[in-house]
């Protein structure tokens, strides 16, 4: 990474995801970030580990992927919402939707969500 400058290829942070991918070390999951808060261009849904854990959790999909369970959320959100869906589910994955004892009672989703009530974890 040392011999790496994004001044000496582009001049600035590039724009475009194919090439914010080239960058070591970045991540579809970090391209998709740093597209959404420096450029609002919305190339896809971040899946971190809480939206991996908590998108199967609300039903919303079974994927054994995160490539294909940033798929089936993005067909179900426009693309001006997939950086809110990934901070939504992180926050609510951090706060409530934890690993091991989910605070179901507690969350704002629990009348909607098909895991309510997780006790076996």
């Amino acid at each position: 990474m040392g011999d790496f400058s994004l001044l000496g290829i582009w001049g600035r942070v590039p724009e475009q995801y194919e090439d914010l991918l080239r960058i070591p070390g970045v991540s579809k999951k970090s391209a998709c970030i740093i597209g959404a808060k420096a450029f609002g261009a919305f190339y896809g849904i971040a899946v971190d580990t809480h939206v991996w854990r908590v998108a199967p959790r609300w039903g919303i999909s079974q994927a054994k992927n995160r490539d294909i369970l940033a798929k089936d959320l993005e067909r179900l959100f426009p693309k001006e919402e997939y950086l809110n869906v990934n901070e939504y589910a992180i926050m609510i994955g951090r706060d409530l939707c934890v690993p091991r004892k989910p605070l179901c009672g507690s969350c704002f989703l629990r009348d909607i969500c098909l895991q309510k009530g997780i006790s076996s974890l």
